[in-house]
């Protein structure tokens, strides 16, 4: 046990001695890290571009990720977001968790309405009125 003590402790004095190295990756869409994007990839994305992404994303209520993949309100998630609309939406001669599910086309869409989808619409930085006290309305506001 003693020997097994030391090995490991020798491990993390050695692993300490080198830098961690990881990747910047979530930001705010009000503080993008712009030039480091560019810097990295060769890319710099567009106010635009940005809120396209911003508008497309959607947290449902289980506090899953989701995005909009359709003007119409259709997003795409994880399987285990949605196991439980995939149960309700599943017959005695139909069980779409087994069998699955495409739709052809648009009207062949299941619609199911038991979940709350919450769309991110603006931001603003609230750093400055909270330093000093005064809290923000909280009032959904632009």
């Amino acid at each position: 046990m003693r020997k097994y003590a030391i090995v490991t402790a020798a491990v993390a004095v050695l692993l300490a001695g080198f830098d961690a190295k990881a990747e910047e990756g979530m930001w705010t869409f009000n503080n993008f890290p712009f030039d480091s994007i560019e810097k990295s990839y060769g890319f710099r994305p567009s106010g635009a571009w940005l809120d396209h992404l911003r508008l497309s994303a959607v947290r449902l209520a289980d506090g899953c990720s989701a995005a909009f993949v359709s003007p119409h309100g259709l997003v795409q998630t994880n399987h285990h977001c949605v196991r439980g609309c995939i149960q309700d939406l599943s017959t005695a001669s139909q069980d779409y968790d087994a069998n699955g599910f495409n739709a052809k086309n648009e009207k062949d869409e299941l619609q199911w309405s038991m979940s709350e989808r919450c769309a991110w619409r603006w931001t603003r930085s609230i750093t400055q009125s909270a330093s000093s006290g005064n809290w923000p309305s909280s009032k959904l506001t632009e």
